[in-house]
Parts: C-alpha cells; sequence; structure tokens
C-alpha cells in the first residue's frame, strides 16, 4: 500500500526551527581566548548569519527554492564578509550556524516520519505496522552556503521514502 503524505503543516517546519535555535541559544560559539569585544562579534555574526539562513528556509518552505535564491546568494555574501572582517572567530561562527542547520534537517526529518500512522484500520481489519523502511538522499558538501542551498531545496521539493509493512 502507498500513501503520499504532504507535509504542509506550518508546526513541523515551526519546532525544527526552534530546535535550530536552540543549538547555542546564547549566541556565542566556542571562539576560544577571544576578547569580550570579539567575543560579541562573533555573537552578532551567528545572529546576522542565522537570521539570513533561516529567512531562506522559510521562504523555501513557504514559497519554494526560487523564492529562497536571493537570501541565498545573500549568506554566502556574509560568509565571505565574515572571513574578511572577523577572521579569528570565523570558524567557530560558521561551525555554530552549520551545527543550527543540520539541528534543523534534524527535526524536521524526525518530524515529518512522526505523521505516518502506526495503525491502519480498513473496514472491520486493522492492520498494524510490522517493519518500516527508510530511504534519505543526503548531499554532503564542503560549504555553508550550498548546504544551505541544498536545505532550502528539500525542505521545498525533497522526499524522504518510508515503506511500512503492515499485517492483519
Amino acid at each position: 500500500m502507498t500513501f503520499l503524505v504532504l507535509a504542509t503543516r506550518a508546526n513541523l517546519h515551526n519546532e525544527a526551527l526552534a530546535a535550530a535555535d536552540a543549538v547555542g541559544a546564547d549566541g556565542a560559539p566556542p571562539v576560544g581566548r577571544l576578547n569580550a569585544p570579539a567575543l560579541d562579534d562573533a555573537k552578532l555574526w551567528v545572529t546576522r548569519l542565522w537570521d539570513t539562513a533561516a529567512g531562506a528556509i522559510e521562504a523555501a518552505w513557504e514559497d519554494g527554492r526560487a523564492a529562497a535564491a536571493p537570501l541565498i546568494e545573500r549568506f554566502g555574501q556574509e560568509i565571505l564578509e565574515l572571513r574578511e572582517t572577523f577572521a579569528e572567530g570565523a570558524k567557530a561562527v560558521i561551525d555554530l550556524v552549520a551545527e543550527r542547520l543540520a539541528e534543523y534537517a534534524r527535526t524536521l526529518t524526525r518530524r515529518l516520519m512522526s505523521q505516518f500512522e502506526e495503525n491502519l484500520t480498513i473496514g472491520v481489519h486493522r492492520f498494524e505496522v510490522r517493519g518500516i523502511t527508510v530511504q534519505q538522499k543526503l548531499k554532503m558538501t564542503g560549504t555553508l552556503k550550498a548546504s544551505l542551498h541544498e536545505l532550502c531545496s528539500f525542505v521545498s521539493e525533497g522526499e524522504i521514502t518510508v515503506s511500512a509493512k503492515y499485517a492483519v
């Protein structure tokens, strides 16, 4: 039996964004021995990059990948600017934003999976799930901009294939 589940409920997306926001919630990446002004700069950069990334994800969720494209480009420019103006803390900032992107993807995937029924009733027959196979397509990339692009593609057009075997 094949079912098509369309994930259009905003709460799935909002829960994933909230989980991502919680990663490094104080906004301070582990930047080693930076002085107080540099730590403040790191927090500002995390906020700036994450706001752009979250905006791109939101645009992809609501209006499709094309709507996210300008924000993805801006995100790439912001990363270049970060590396030029805050070289000593850039890696830690990028690592924290990358972890937020990963947490968004993990949480969204888990929430999408939870939408499947554990039991089906057809007429007077009740079928219980006996096994599940999950297929995901993951793309690996070394750049944060490309990661955001792939995540926006998944949010707007991606799929997770789940096969469930039911028995009486």
